[in-house]
């Protein structure tokens, strides 16, 4: 789950099969969805930047693909 208060996306010990959901860049993720994962964000160095959906899920895939070593 991609959301502001979660884990160091690049910290995190990724296992497959994984679901990876990403919050609307308006909304977030519902609170329900948010109770059913572990919450991870991308580090940055300012608070102020912010990634649009798209942006991050790009990121993250590319974190976790890397990671299961599937990239």
């Amino acid at each position: 789950l991609a959301a502001f208060a979660g884990k160091n996306a690049t910290e995190v010990a990724y296992q497959s099969p994984l679901c990876l959901v990403i919050g609307s860049e308006g909304a977030g993720i519902s609170k329900p969805v948010l109770t059913l994962g572990t919450q991870i964000t991308l580090p940055q160095k300012e608070a102020s930047i912010s990634y649009n959906a798209s942006v991050a899920a790009g990121l993250l895939l590319f974190i976790v693909g890397t990671q299961l070593k599937k990239i």
